[in-house]
């Protein structure tokens, strides 16, 4: 999973950084705004999330984020980012967020909008 991904409105770079930890550039060429993360993989009920740490420079509070992604044999990429919208209360831990996102993870409202593009390898 590593290289750039084509958007229709911008890219997301998704890097290895370690064996564990992914580092993910997203450009908006509209905004001109980039985002960046650290992020790594998560596995609920046999479904890849990519839990996401928001990288702001000088900024000591960081956002954080759950994606949905799956990778298809025909190199579609497709995430869908997690809404906090059904959570009535901010979690307490990752236990108690795992909790939440496997007991909800088949109800639409979970998530918000479902991004797809092909996936590219990187040229070194």
């Amino acid at each position: 999973m590593e290289g750039p991904e084509e958007l229709k409105d911008g890219k997301v770079s998704i890097f290895s950084f370690n064996e564990t930890e992914y580092y993910i550039e997203s450009h908006e060429p509209k905004s001109g705004e980039t985002g960046r993360s650290r992020a790594f993989i998560t596995i609920i009920d046999n479904v890849m999330f990519l839990n996401l740490q928001e990288i702001e420079h000088g900024s000591s509070q960081r956002d954080y984020g759950f994606v949905e992604i799956s990778a298809s044999s025909n190199n579609v990429l497709t995430m869908r980012g997690l809404e906090d919208t059904l959570l009535s209360k901010k979690a307490a831990s990752a236990e108690e967020l795992y909790s939440f996102v496997r007991d909800n993870r088949n109800n639409p409202k979970l998530y918000g909008k479902e991004i797809v593009t092909l996936r590219k390898e990187a040229k070194e």
